[in-house]
């Protein structure tokens, strides 16, 4: 965030110094400030979705599933770009984390879904 004030005299609209309480031109002792604050915002987007069969039930209830766009990658605390599919008739997992500012690929991923551990799972239990 950036602020800039700006202080000028209320009478005559003559440009004064933060520290003077009367206007070097007219005298009046009264002034306005004018303070410009520029704010920076930035729009993050994440779509996904999927496919149901009635083949598949429960928590494993989409046949295909698929999401992409903008995500948290939480061990450098900063946006990447990410993709994962997931279809179940074809047994597939594919995922691809890329750095948006770059395009430099951090993470890819593609194997059988029968064969995919989430990174949660891994991790040893003490």
């Amino acid at each position: 965030m950036t602020t800039i004030s700006n202080y000028k005299c209320l009478v005559c609209d003559n440009p004064m110094d933060k520290n003077e309480t009367t206007c070097p031109v007219c005298g009046n002792e009264g002034r306005k400030i004018i303070t410009l604050i520029n704010e920076g915002v930035q729009v993050l987007d994440m779509c996904a979705g999927g496919m149901k069969s009635p083949r598949y039930s429960g928590k494993h209830k989409f046949a295909f599933e698929f999401l992409s766009g903008k995500n948290l990658f939480i061990k450098e605390n900063r946006y990447v770009d990410k993709a994962r599919t997931i279809d179940r008739i074809e047994d597939l997992y594919v995922e691809k984390v890329t750095d948006p500012l770059n395009g430099e690929q951090l993470h890819y991923k593609n194997e059988p879904l029968s064969k995919h551990q989430k990174s949660s799972t891994r991790k040893k239990k003490h």
